[in-house]
């Protein structure tokens, strides 16, 4: 039991490291969320790191079990720490995308105020306001599954409170979705809008610019 112990606990110090490493990366993600989860991860890992030397020195083999057991009950690291960074590693790429989308919308706008008066703006002009309204949705769906992930705790074998993180975590995930599938709509947007501006701006071959400049009367 305790070379099981040791092994369940390892992999778990390992996969616990290499997310506290990843949180650290995080750029977009509130420095508040940053902050709590990084104490969170630490929490687990200096927790396993004291059964783990616990456990090695128990001679009872009921303690033995008991500490066991309560290295999955007790942390759900796999459960719920690791779900729950995954939502917010998720909710930081969403909005680093949204960031740039944003910078994108910026120039798209300034390029829309160059076009020649009395030119069709309309296409262009709906694709730009898609663009700016799927961007600040994202951040919206962001923000919300950040919300209700940040605060969830271990259940400790508690089914109630168990069965609130696992919804919570599902529409986290729900929510980190609707976002991702934003931005796809908002690419096709800049996308679209780059293209209409560019039409609108292009110079249009008149007779002066088609006749041949060597002929003469």
């Amino acid at each position: 039991m305790q070379n099981r112990a040791d092994q369940m606990i390892d992999k778990r110090l390992e996969s616990l490291n290499a997310l506290l490493k990843r949180i650290g990366e995080m750029k977009r993600l509130s420095a508040g969320d940053k902050t709590a989860l990084q104490a969170d991860v630490q929490k687990v890992i200096d927790d396993l790191t004291a059964l783990k030397a616990k456990i090695a020195a128990e001679t009872d083999a009921a303690a033995i079990k008991t500490d066991t057991q309560s290295i999955a009950k007790a942390y759900r690291v796999y459960m719920l720490v690791m779900p729950k960074a995954q939502v917010l590693a998720a909710v930081d790429r969403i909005n680093t995308i949204a960031a740039n989308l944003a910078g994108v919308a910026q120039k798209l706008q300034s390029g829309l105020g160059q076009v020649p008066d009395g030119s069709d703006t309309a296409a262009a002009a709906a694709a730009l306001a898609d663009l700016n309204a799927k961007v600040a949705d994202a951040q919206t769906q962001a923000q919300a599954a950040s919300s209700l992930v940040a605060k969830l705790e271990a259940d400790n074998g508690d089914k109630t409170v168990a069965a609130s993180n696992f919804q919570a975590l599902k529409d986290a995930r729900a929510k980190v979705l609707a976002a991702q599938k934003d931005l796809v709509a908002a690419q096709k947007d800049a996308k679209t809008a780059a293209q209409e501006i560019k039409k609108l701006t292009k110079p249009v071959a008149g007779p002066a610019n088609s006749a041949n400049p060597a002929s003469k009367d």
